[in-house]
């Protein structure tokens, strides 16, 4: 009988125990529409800013008619399409030089047979 009461017990205070736990904060992830307009789900990020940046975000928020929330994803989103416009870009201009080296090379050879035929 002792024994059932002290696991009674011991039950009742893990009980009030985890009732005396702070609550932790959970991203439940919500399905929303994205601004690609196909269903995405989305998850909580969260981030300290400046209250200058902030004002600026809410501003171009109510200025395009978004959430700050939206106009902050899609400033993101818009970021990480620069830095691959970016990447794409530079090995354009590399590829144009190695033409370009290519085209100058063809030129010289084109002179140098010339004078041979002279």
């Amino acid at each position: 009988m002792r024994a059932a009461t002290n696991a009674s017990n011991r039950s009742s205070l893990l009980c009030s125990a985890e009732v005396m736990l702070p609550p932790t904060r959970v991203a439940v992830p919500q399905p929303q529409l994205d601004l690609g307009s196909h269903l995405e789900v989305r998850v909580v990020l969260s981030f300290r800013v400046t209250p200058a940046l902030k004002r600026k975000l809410a501003a171009a928020a109510e200025e395009n008619g978004r959430g700050q929330s939206q106009e902050a994803e899609l400033r993101l989103e818009r970021s990480f399409q620069e830095d691959r416009i970016s990447k794409v870009a530079e090995q354009v201009e590399r590829q144009r030089a190695a033409i370009d080296d290519v085209a100058e090379t063809v030129k010289l050879m084109t002179e140098h047979l010339k004078g041979l035929r002279k």
